[in-house]
């Protein structure tokens, strides 16, 4: 390609300009970085620990997060080995109160069938109810015909007061029973805590690894506290049920003095009285000026009987 020549006097004309900047190669990368400094500790289960001794001189930024990684599962182990025994021992209990609760509805769906074929024979008898008693309730409708309208009122009063007191009754134990439930769970919960703290730690595993069974030192300190709650009739605190077996088994391993804790009950709740389980009795509402009192039958013909004579 050929240039002209007053391009050439075109770029011959340019004046450059002079700088005082000097160009610097660039520096090697490597100088420039910060020293990398590890941090030894880390968090399971909300609780701080450290790197052991001996891994600490090998720690690298290359390195860190596998060792760190590999530290937090070995000791978030023992804590799901915990967990795990928990839920299997759950899963035991409520597959338990399935089977219970599929033949309680197989009774009941049978027991049904028989009212539909209004079979009363077979109905009684598979509720276990004496005959005596069927014939006494019978009877018990029969007199609830001749009372007067006021008898009647104060009669139907007494039974709805009568199942009042039973629905109260049914809730209270309910009641009961759900804070029975929390008490457990809340004090399972402070056990596992405990025994996964560092200071009972080794002593747990050389227990459960003697025993040949996972567990085998929680459920121990279960038994002692329920042996305890027992014998005394009175709450101890999981701490000391746990440091009474630590201290059994204490010349094994050497452990350290846990912190104190404050005094809450123990694995087995005290249990509440419960409503009085009497009845409000009926009164005789036939006695004194009104009709004959009638005889207690004896049979279904003393029944008829007695229909027959109210017609």
């Amino acid at each position: 390609m050929e240039i002209s020549e007053d391009q050439n006097e075109v770029e011959n004309d340019v004046d450059y300009e002079e700088t005082d900047e000097v160009y610097v190669e660039p520096a090697e990368f490597d100088d420039l970085e910060d020293d990398w400094q590890p941090n030894y500790t880390f968090k399971v289960m909300d609780q701080e620990r450290e790197f052991d001794d001996f891994i600490k001189p090998v720690l690298t930024k290359d390195n860190y997060d596998q060792v760190k990684d590999l530290y937090e599962k070995a000791y978030g182990i023992d804590h799901v080995k915990t967990k795990n025994n928990t839920l299997k021992e759950e899963n035991t209990r409520l597959s338990g109160i399935e089977q219970k609760y599929n033949g309680q509805n197989q009774s009941l769906g049978h027991l049904g069938s028989l009212i539909q074929s209004k079979d009363w024979h077979s109905f009684f008898s598979e509720l276990k109810i004496p005959e005596q008693e069927v014939l006494k309730y019978a009877l018990d409708r029969v007199n609830y015909q001749d009372l007067s309208p006021s008898e009647k009122q104060e009669y139907d009063g007494n039974i709805e007061s009568r199942q009042k007191l039973r629905n109260l009754e049914t809730q209270n134990l309910q009641l009961q029973q759900t804070f029975q439930q929390q008490q457990l769970q809340a004090r399972s919960s402070e056990l596992d805590n405990y025994l996964n703290a560092d200071q009972y730690r080794d002593i747990v595993n050389h227990f459960d690894s003697r025993a040949g069974q996972p567990g085998a030192f929680r459920d121990e300190v279960i038994r002692r506290g329920q042996m305890s709650y027992y014998t005394y009739g009175k709450d101890v605190p999981t701490q000391q049920v746990v440091e009474e077996v630590v201290k059994l088994y204490g010349n094994h391993v050497q452990t350290q003095t846990s912190p104190g804790t404050e005094n809450t009950q123990g694995f087995q709740p005290q249990q509440q009285n419960v409503a009085s389980n009497t009845k409000p009795v009926i009164p005789n509402l036939r006695s004194g000026s009104g009709s004959p009192a009638r005889k207690l039958p004896n049979s279904i013909d003393d029944i008829r009987k007695a229909i027959a004579a109210y017609n």
